[in-house]
């Protein structure tokens, strides 16, 4: 498996539980946008990492 076009995302599941324990109709992929909103990344270029299979998403507990 070649991963040198992918854009390696990681997450904790400890910090997406507790940023999503008092929200309802939460998203990974919104987690991840919320995370990524300082890197200045905007939402159209997120989606297109997903819709291309761009993304490696690295889970953490």
């Amino acid at each position: 498996m070649d991963c040198s076009d992918k854009v390696p995302i990681f997450i904790s599941l400890k910090s997406f539980a507790e940023y999503s324990q008092n929200k309802s109709g939460v998203s990974l992929f919104g987690y991840i946008y919320h995370e990524w909103v300082n890197c200045q990344i905007v939402q159209p270029e997120l989606t297109n990492i997903f819709q291309n299979g761009q993304a490696l998403i690295f889970l953490d507990s």
